[in-house]
């Protein structure tokens, strides 16, 4: 149960005024009425409450309609958009807001100012908060676990990642239609998926979205996972993989094979030649190097999860999340005691979008299938096959089947082709494309995918 703070704690609370900078909020606001382009620095991620003086909440506001309806921002403009809201009296009248623009010499610093102001009111925030369940802490009979986990969730609603009020439809219209009109063509919006056509299918892997790789066990999930972050990583990308499933140095065992092609089982046993110690040495030099961040706890809480995940996406900039894998992580207390699996999997599901959606990430979550596909003739999975029910497929955007014929013994096709190192990358959903299956390769030797040839 999330509580509801109270925001009306004291102003001067340890005897002090909260954060606040009427001087940066006046330069700021005069900014704004003085240049055209300065509104365009500052809108994704000020907001009027952001401001601590009421009158320059009413101002920022009647800017920010302004913006919506691609109007002029000026002294003018605002000013008969206060008198249309009938908050120009409060403000100060039409005098107050003409001396605003003697406040600032240039707009040029706009945006380092308006990140002070928003600094300021995120510290406001965390005094409210903080003082909030100080007082709860306080309490013998609030149980501990929930508050802290209360105490995480109201946490990342203070940064600006998360928490977002509604905007009006031209706020965010407004850029999206420059970018219509002067970007060139578009080959990937997101990420580099490990495939060439995948590519061409997801348009990469997109941040705030959250995508579900699921196969039988043997098919290669933690393999092509890890060539999915090496992919990535190489770019210089920062990766976090919380792995419940597989230790850390067995994935770095697998991720050597795969760079080095140096079999797998060789470098368990370290039955290794001196040439493949070197190959070993050359192929992995770039990847030491990568930004891969590797958290094993084993079975993990969601709100354990997204806490680890707040503090790495602050401390390393973190652009892409991988879960290995979704069924073995834990709702947490704030779950009832008598909930069932298929709805402890549903509030995770449901956390894991919003996670990609606050923090603006491609999240990846393998997923195992029901045993009831091996049952069948055909065993190529569908989307009923994913184990414990239904929400995971309602909250993905992109659902991505693996199955390799070879597995079942299928050593040729429909047509007679060999279906040796095959493996059928089904996108069974995709909310923003089409539906289809992307043929890859599979070496079994090193547990690597490429591209089919």
């Amino acid at each position: 149960m999330t509580r509801k703070i109270n925001q009306d704690l004291s102003a001067t609370e340890f005897g002090k005024l909260p954060p606040q900078s009427r001087e940066l909020e006046e330069a700021v606001l005069g900014a704004t009425m003085m240049e055209e382009m300065a509104i365009h620095h500052i809108i994704g991620f000020l907001k009027p409450e952001d401001f601590y003086v009421e009158a320059h909440r009413m101002i920022f506001a009647a800017i920010t309609a302004l913006y919506a309806a691609q109007a002029p921002i000026d002294m003018l403009t605002v000013r008969e958009q206060l008198m249309k809201d009938g908050t120009l009296e409060q403000v100060g009248g039409a005098y107050y807001v003409a001396q605003l623009s003697n406040k600032i010499g240039t707009a040029g610093n706009i945006e380092y100012h308006a990140r002070i102001i928003l600094q300021k009111s995120m510290a406001r925030r965390v005094i409210t908060t903080g003082t909030e369940y100080t007082r709860l802490a306080y309490e013998q009979s609030t149980d501990v676990i929930e508050m802290i986990e209360d105490f995480q969730r109201a946490a990342m609603d203070i940064t600006p990642s998360g928490g977002r009020e509604a905007q009006r439809i031209g706020t965010i219209m407004v850029p999206e239609l420059h970018q219509i009109a002067t970007a060139p063509k578009i080959e990937i919006i997101g990420l580099p998926t490990p495939f060439t056509e995948m590519n061409e299918t997801l348009l990469g892997w997109e941040p705030g979205m959250l995508y579900i790789l699921a196969a039988r066990p043997g098919m290669g999930k933690t393999a092509w996972m890890l060539k999915a972050a090496e992919k990535v990583a190489l770019l210089q990308k920062p990766i976090a993989i919380f792995s419940m499933e597989m230790p850390s140095i067995q994935l770095i065992q697998r991720l050597i094979s795969m760079s080095s092609g140096v079999p797998h089982e060789k470098i368990r046993k370290r039955d290794l030649s001196n040439v493949e110690r070197l190959k070993i040495a050359t192929a992995t030099a770039e990847l030491r190097d990568s930004r891969i961040y590797i958290d094993d706890t084993p079975a993990l809480t969601i709100f354990e999860m997204m806490s680890k995940l707040r503090k790495m996406k602050q401390r390393f900039g973190i652009e892409m999340v991988i879960i290995d894998y979704l069924q073995l992580m834990k709702g947490g207390s704030e779950l009832k005691s008598n909930a069932n699996r298929e709805q402890e999997i549903s509030a995770i599901s449901g956390a894991l979008k919003a996670c990609a959606k606050e923090l603006s990430l491609p999240v990846i979550a393998l997923a195992q299938l029901n045993r009831d596909l091996e049952k069948r003739p055909n065993k190529r999975p569908v989307l009923s096959d994913l184990r414990d029910g239904g929400s995971i497929e309602q909250d993905a955007d992109a659902v991505i089947f693996l199955y390799r014929p070879e597995y079942y013994e299928l050593t040729v096709n429909a047509q007679g082709q060999s279906t040796k190192g095959l493996c059928e990358n089904i996108i069974a959903k995709n909310r923003h494309g089409k539906i289809k299956t992307i043929n890859s390769l599979f070496k079994e030797q090193t547990m690597d995918f490429s591209d089919w040839i």
